[in-house]
């Protein structure tokens, strides 16, 4: 939800009835994801401390209530617009930490588990960085076609 919303949000305020610039947009998004940033990083600390449980059904909440606020009154408001894309943000944060603190109570997890869902999240990351150049698509996609062959 986390990536979706990242790449489509400017789109999205692009198109509804305030007709945002794309610069405008990219501002909103930049609250988005400053608010995703902010609340990673407290996210970590957060789930030394409570119960990540809880945490997650808060999570869940904020990221419904970004939803409501962004269907029903971010069409017609930037102030609304503005709150839906923080309250997305924060909610989408540390839902990581979160799980795996979760994960954590009810499964022992090792140093290789961990180095690998870091390297998973690493390059999936860095994927969308080499098809920036349009050729890295055609090659990257030829090659896992050899490789499935």
């Amino acid at each position: 939800m986390e990536l979706c919303s990242i790449q489509f949000f400017p789109l999205f305020t692009h198109y509804i009835d305030l007709e945002l610039s794309e610069q405008d947009g990219a501002f909103v998004l930049s609250s988005l994801t400053g608010a995703f940033t902010l609340g990673r990083g407290l996210g970590i600390l957060l789930v030394l401390r409570a119960v990540p449980k809880l945490l997650l059904i808060g999570n869940i909440s904020l990221v419904t209530l970004g939803n409501l606020v962004l269907c029903f009154l971010a069409n017609s408001s930037i102030t609304f617009l503005w709150i839906g894309s923080v309250l997305l943000g924060i909610g989408f944060s540390p839902v990581f930490p979160l799980l795996f603190g979760y994960l954590e109570q009810r499964l022992e997890i090792s140093n290789v588990g961990g180095v690998i869902l870091v390297a998973g999240g690493f390059f999936s990351g860095l994927y969308p960085v080499l098809i920036g150049d349009p050729f890295m698509l055609i090659y990257t996609r030829a090659l896992s076609d050899c490789k499935n062959t």
